[in-house]
């Protein structure tokens, strides 16, 4: 988008199945019209955020909606694309490819205010893509060239594996630490100094205490996650299975619930193996989708915290957990 945030069109659509980039752009959209003075408002419901860009533009006010692009009409996009009036951006965001089949809302917007990023397919290109990225974070933060060798880099991403939020977390405490001491390009003792190891099992009294709703159990798997763990947040909002992605997935599993699925459907909608779907059936008629909802938005506000500075993100994130493992809503029958 040649523009930028600072001079959006009138509809912009980020998506991409590369989720902590597309997240990040989402974030640089809000943050540029934070500072610009202009509106931000985040809707689900696309009737909903036409009254808003109805209400702002008849106001005069400058306003950036943001809201998921499966939710909009085709016509309501092309009614607002045609006005020459801007100062009203609607921000279309898609959690996955950008198909204008799928999603009729996007299939009007210009190529070039389209943004999307996407995750490699093979887990050797992913493995480049991180490295890749791991250098340009560096590079970035150290406000330098070539900073992260590619060597150090790679050793990097073989540890930590490729995801980009726990990449991104990894190279943003070396940085640190190296311009505390003054020292650059980076170094593999300062890399050594930082680099959490994660293990296999940390997670799993966590896991189990989330999927079972027990708040008791939940403080005491933080308990013994913290004290074994030096740097627990990240690992905690980013690992392969952590609460976030869990609740993620347990909210789906409500929505295909509550619109009759089967386990069958279940099971070849969300790639889950069909033996495991009971057991994530269980769980999300456990905790039913408002509290998921709940959840899910509590750790992603933890997470942009750790992102801006926030103070104490490991109490955002305790209080966010146990907070939330309460007593069980009524159960949602399966679909036959």
């Amino acid at each position: 988008m040649k523009r930028g945030w600072s001079n959006p069109p009138p509809v912009v659509v980020v998506g991409g199945t590369e989720p902590y980039l597309r997240d990040r752009e989402i974030r640089k959209a809000v943050q540029a019209s934070v500072s610009l003075g202009r509106d931000v408002v985040e809707l689900n419901s696309g009737a909903e955020a036409m009254q808003t860009v109805s209400y702002a533009s008849t106001f005069g006010m400058p306003t950036l909606v943001v809201v998921p692009a499966s939710e909009m009409k085709a016509e309501d996009i092309i009614k607002h694309t045609a006005k020459k009036d801007t100062s009203v951006t609607l921000l279309l965001t898609v959690a996955g490819e950008i198909n204008d089949k799928k999603i009729p809302a996007v299939a009007p917007v210009h190529g070039a205010h389209r943004i999307s990023f996407s995750q490699p397919k093979t887990r050797k290109a992913q493995a480049r893509a991180a490295t890749i990225f791991a250098q340009k974070e560096a590079d970035s933060l150290m406000k330098s060239k070539d900073v992260l060798p590619l060597r150090l880099a790679e050793a990097l991403v073989k540890v930590v594996g490729t995801d980009l939020g726990l990449v991104y977390h990894e190279v943003l405490k070396v940085c640190t630490l190296a311009q505390a001491r003054g020292i650059s390009p980076l170094t593999p003792d300062l890399m050594k100094a930082t680099l959490y190891r994660p293990g296999g099992v940390v997670l799993d009294p966590v896991r189990e205490a989330l999927a079972a709703s027990n708040p008791i159990a939940m403080m005491k798997a933080l308990d013994r996650l913290k004290a074994g763990v030096s740097d627990p947040v990240m690992l905690l909002l980013r690992a392969k299975g952590a609460p976030g992605k869990l609740a993620t997935l347990w909210l789906q599993v409500c929505s295909l619930l509550e619109r009759g699925a089967s386990e069958e459907e279940i099971s070849h909608r969300l790639n889950i193996p069909i033996w495991a779907v009971k057991t994530e059936v269980a769980t999300a008629q456990r905790w039913g989708s408002k509290r998921l909802s709940k959840l899910v938005v509590s750790l992603s506000d933890v997470e942009g915290g750790v992102f801006i500075g926030a103070p104490s993100p490991w109490v955002a994130c305790v209080i966010a957990l146990v907070g939330s493992c309460t007593a069980h809503p009524p159960a949602i029958s399966v679909g036959r």
